[in-house]
């Protein structure tokens, strides 16, 4: 991805990440939980999967199975986040402010107001690096059609977008669709100005389903891309002929990146 990328474009690169970062994560307090309750553990934003959804999931995978439970959405970011938050359900085990693991409230917290308001914030902040990595993948998929000057206005455009800057800081899923897109474009951007081989079909496969793992709206993106590339117009190759072992390679990569991240393996 960082291919022909010189240390002033890293420079540039970090520059505009850590620019997002500062924009999001100043909103990142916006309705959080005050767990006093049960009914006051959930956040204010609709769908949010924070603080308990991804654990609770987690949960349900692999302690307690539960067949007849319904996924909100596809498994792969409920584990992702499940991951980012451990180390500080860790601490709070490690520190005795958790004293043993419990499916109902106050969850076996000593401080269920403070570590609730903890899980959502540490969770957020996922959001808020992925935010920051969308502005970074916007650029580099402009910049790998165009130039850099179309891949800076691409990066600012997205920075500063309503949606983008409402859910970078929210721990809904949204965030992470775009973000494994955004990778899965760029890949697609090199396919077609550079060409198509085996590795970048399949790059772009591997992403395509970690994307569709994520929210299932990730299909809409990337099928028309796998339709596109059915066509030999498209797969700039310098020899003109038309190339079928990647566009085997790359669905199948797509298939297998879609089974292991929705949690079928």
């Amino acid at each position: 991805m960082f291919a022909g990328c010189d240390k002033q474009c890293l420079r540039f690169v970090a520059m505009i990440g850590f620019a997002a970062i500062l924009i999001y994560v100043s909103l990142i307090r916006w309705g959080l939980p005050y767990a006093t309750a049960p009914d006051r553990v959930q956040t204010f934003a609709v769908d949010e999967l924070l603080p308990l959804g991804a654990l609770a999931e987690m949960h349900n995978t692999f302690v307690v199975s539960k067949p007849d439970r319904s996924y909100g959405y596809p498994w792969w970011h409920y584990f992702v986040l499940a991951s980012w938050q451990a180390p500080y359900v860790v601490y709070l085990k490690l520190t005795h402010q958790m004293e043993t693991s419990s499916t109902v409230f106050p969850f076996g917290l000593k401080d269920p107001v403070g570590n609730l308001e903890a899980l959502t914030l540490f969770g957020r902040f996922l959001s808020v690096l992925m935010g920051a990595g969308v502005v970074i993948a916007a650029y580099f998929f402009a910049r790998t059609l165009w130039d850099h000057q179309t891949g800076t206005l691409a990066a600012c455009l997205t920075m500063i977008s309503y949606p983008q800057v409402y859910y970078s800081r929210l721990g809904n899923v949204d965030v992470p669709l775009v973000f494994w897109s955004g990778i899965g474009l760029i890949f697609f951007a090199k396919i077609l100005r550079e060409g198509l081989t085996t590795s970048r079909a399949a790059w772009l496969g591997i992403f395509a389903g970690i994307a569709m793992a994520t929210k299932d709206q990730g299909l809409v993106i990337f099928l028309p891309l796998g339709a596109i590339l059915l066509i030999k117009r498209f797969h700039a190759s310098p020899s003109g002929e038309y190339q079928l072992r990647p566009l085997v390679y790359g669905f199948l990569a797509a298939v297998v990146s879609y089974f292991v991240t929705t949690g079928m393996v």
